[in-house]
């Protein structure tokens, strides 16, 4: 039996498999890969440079996003940027997967939340779904 999937990106990283200094990052990466050579059909939901094997991917973050919370921040040369989760691109996270979600969501829809309570308040707009956080620990 199939499924259908949404996998929430990480708001402060890019979901390609370069960005090895998020372990989360190369989770929702390589989870999407699994989902989708499994039959499932799978949504990710993250920055519009992402590379992820999935159905649709839906931008919610951009460069300027990015740009906006971090400045000239090189992820390839400096890594994670620090970030809070009350971050601008945070909050454009949130606000364009929620309303993602709400086009694109069906009974018996799994949302999957691999940075745990930093997807919270994605989660608590979505109440109707089967929400997970996968890969804990």
């Amino acid at each position: 039996m199939a499924y259908r999937f949404h996998i929430l990106g990480i708001p402060h990283t890019i979901t390609v498999k370069e960005y090895s200094s998020c372990a989360f990052t190369q989770k929702i990466l390589k989870l999407c890969k699994l989902l989708k050579s499994r039959g499932h059909t799978v949504f990710h939901y993250g920055h519009e440079d992402s590379k992820v094997e999935c159905d649709e991917h839906i931008t919610v973050t951009k460069r300027y996003d990015l740009y906006k919370s971090y400045g000239e921040h090189d992820w390839r040369r400096a890594g994670i940027p620090k970030y809070q989760v009350d971050d601008d691109v945070y909050k454009t996270f949130y606000a364009k997967a929620i309303s993602g979600l709400t086009q694109r969501k069906r009974p018996g829809d799994f949302l999957l939340c691999p940075f745990g309570t930093a997807h919270r308040p994605v989660a608590d707009a979505h109440p109707d779904m089967i929400i997970c956080e996968p890969g804990i620990g």
